[in-house]
């Protein structure tokens, strides 16, 4: 999920919020008409679920 994010796995929780933010603008489905834009959207998603919650964060690692 780190890489789906672009941010290492010590990045603090600031730096993970506003790495999904930007790439939720660009891979959000009524801007990017790339046939696979809601796929990699949902993982975004998923991604950003688990890393921004402590707890699930601690367990995925």
């Amino acid at each position: 999920y780190y890489e789906v994010l672009e941010v290492s796995r010590t990045a603090s929780f600031e730096t993970i919020k506003a790495s999904y933010r930007k790439l939720a603008l660009r891979l959000h489905p009524d801007k990017n008409k790339a046939r696979n834009a809601t796929r990699a959207f949902q993982r975004l998603g998923r991604a950003w679920e688990t890393l921004k919650d402590e707890e699930k964060r601690a367990k995925y690692d």
